[in-house]
């Protein structure tokens, strides 16, 4: 049974449509009775596809779970059972009243979502999968009761510096349980997922996706485009978008990728012993973390801007926002330039042809891969804790 409610609510200075979808999940005494809501930093796919991934496990033991977004991050939970979706017109609009009515939220990276939630005096639970990334450490780690952050490179070193915060490590998050061929299909799995770049246009963003895709082309090999809904109306080609689970289920069982660099993408192919050509980064987490990559030894084969093009080499440890905006003029600059998009067709081809397309040091040997089995079991854990200790104090 789906309920539909629609809701015009009018705040100063903003005009804001909330789309409610609540769904009949069927009860269960023995789930922990609070409410908690879901929300993913709007920031590429990464952020949604994880909390896709923990609501698979979260819903077992949760009796109500919301979930709030806008855009590309509802895609992949548009059909989860959830008991509650909150569709949002704006990233940007005050959301107080959607928060004010939940016990909980679980938020992968929205720093302003837990500035909201914590006014509204929510407990907070914060996935951290990029806190090897920041300048700074997040002030959100002050405001939550529980920060989990996922290892990788020198993420261990950093959480010792700073023993004075609720923090938790857990090893990647990624699915398992997926049977790696030996004798893998011909296909090439081009997914573009992490494509996004705030101040990219996104046309600019399309464009780049289709001289990808028109890249595979011209070559003999079969292949599947993956990225977000817009995109096969926008570049014309046949991109398509299909839940986590089942991309990584095409991952395993192909024999070459050719993939955006963002840390889901990375994680994913480790674990599925799947060799890549990571694409030209498009925003300072990928860029960082595909060269971070590179230094440690765990991939060589890899496309950055300036091998095709007439630039330095980009200087991806500057402060991010200068790194954004190098990068959107980069983008901007390939889609405008013919010469520039043929070079970047010879080089991908080249590499596509390359015997040189091999695994180098895995990642999930060194740092483990039951991620998301720990992660359900701290959030499960805490929510069991805090209830009880309401329940107790009634």
């Amino acid at each position: 049974m789906v309920i539909l409610k629609i809701k015009l609510i009018s705040f100063p200075l903003v005009l804001l449509f909330c789309f409610h979808s609540v769904f009949a999940v069927d009860n269960d005494d023995n789930r922990i009775p609070l409410k908690v809501l879901l929300v993913a930093e709007p920031y590429g796919y990464g952020p949604a596809a994880s909390l896709a991934q923990l609501m698979s496990k979260l819903r077992t033991s949760v009796s109500y779970i919301g979930y709030a977004g806008t855009g590309h991050t509802l895609d992949m939970h548009q059909k989860l059972p959830y008991n509650e979706i909150h569709t949002i017109s704006s990233e940007h609009v005050d959301f107080n009243h959607i928060v004010k009515n939940y016990d909980v939220l679980i938020t992968t990276t929205d720093f302003t979502a837990v500035e909201k939630a914590k006014k509204n005096n929510l407990k907070i639970i914060v996935y951290d999968p990029l806190f090897w990334y920041w300048d700074e450490i997040p002030n959100a780690i002050k405001l939550s009761d529980l920060y989990i952050v996922q290892d990788f490179i020198s993420v261990k070193e950093r959480v010792e510096k700073h023993p004075s915060y609720n923090i938790r490590t857990i090893p990647p998050v990624v699915q398992t349980g997926y049977k790696i061929s030996k004798n893998r299909n011909n296909c090439v799995h081009v997914s573009v997922g992490g494509l996004f770049n705030p101040l990219v246009s996104k046309d600019d963003l399309a464009n780049y996706a289709s001289q990808i895709g028109q890249t595979l082309l011209k070559q003999e090999f079969p292949y599947y485009l993956l990225g977000n809904k817009s995109l096969k109306k926008m570049t014309g080609l046949n991109y398509s978008q299909v839940s986590p689970e089942k991309s990584q289920e095409l991952l395993a069982s192909s024999k070459l990728a050719v993939m955006t660099p963002g840390l889901g993408h990375i994680l994913e192919s480790h674990q599925n012993k799947t060799p890549v050509i990571w694409l030209p980064p498009t925003n300072p987490s990928q860029a960082r973390q595909l060269h971070l990559m590179v230094e440690h030894g765990y991939t060589h084969t890899y496309i950055d801007w300036h091998h095709f093009m007439d630039i330095k080499k980009i200087d991806y440890n500057l402060p991010e926002h200068e790194v954004m905006k190098v990068l959107a003029k980069v983008i901007k600059k390939f889609g405008s330039n013919n010469r520039y998009q043929d070079e970047f067709h010879a080089v991908l081809l080249e590499k596509l042809h390359s015997s040189e397309n091999t695994l180098s040091k895995n990642l999930i040997s060194e740092y483990g891969n039951n991620g998301l089995e720990q992660l359900n079991l701290e959030i499960v854990n805490y929510l069991n804790r805090i209830y009880k200790d309401e329940h107790n104090n009634v």
